[in-house]
């Protein structure tokens, strides 16, 4: 992982690499074989082989012969491989949203997902069951995680006041 100080030098680190792999790799010349071919042996790794672990042929039952002898990636096994994260449920994205605020861990997460398996029923608890700041600002104290711990006061206080702003109404 790369960290940079900003946009414009992110931006810089990514045409550096860019340029790097083009220079690399723009005059190689590509051939396709199945995995037939090289369980077959018709189709040599060398020691520059880019993917080599089985997951590699189960996946993309394709790779790519560079003209060194090395196997390169499919497309479609790049392009599957590529994807940022799997389809995830309503539950899972609401999780994923919780973890965002600070203080909350994916334990605590799952405690809150449990009772409130969505954005809306919890904000429905808050509209329903709850009367006033205090009440919902302490809606989630002492859920319980990890077999033991409790939901802090000021983590609930964190996710009433964002899932309770006017503006979001």
């Amino acid at each position: 992982m790369k960290y940079t100080d900003g946009q414009r030098d992110t931006v810089s680190y990514l045409a550096k690499v860019t340029s790097l792999l083009e220079e690399k790799f723009c005059r190689l010349r590509l051939r396709s074989c199945t995995k037939a071919d090289i369980d077959q042996g018709l189709v040599q790794c060398s020691d520059n082989t880019l993917l080599t672990f089985p997951e590699f042929y189960d996946v993309s039952k394709n790779c790519a012969l560079h003209h060194d002898g090395g196997l390169r990636a499919s497309f479609s096994f790049f392009l599957q491989n590529s994807k940022k994260s799997p389809e995830l449920s309503v539950s899972q994205v609401f999780s994923r949203m919780l973890m965002e605020q600070h203080g909350v861990t994916q334990p605590m997460a799952e405690a809150v997902t449990t009772r409130f398996p969505t954005l809306g029923s919890l904000i429905r608890a808050y509209r329903d069951s709850c009367y006033s700041d205090e009440e919902r600002e302490n809606l989630l104290v002492g859920m319980t995680y990890d077999g033991h711990k409790k939901i802090r006061p000021a983590v609930s206080k964190v996710i009433a006041w964002l899932y309770n702003d006017e503006h979001l109404q």
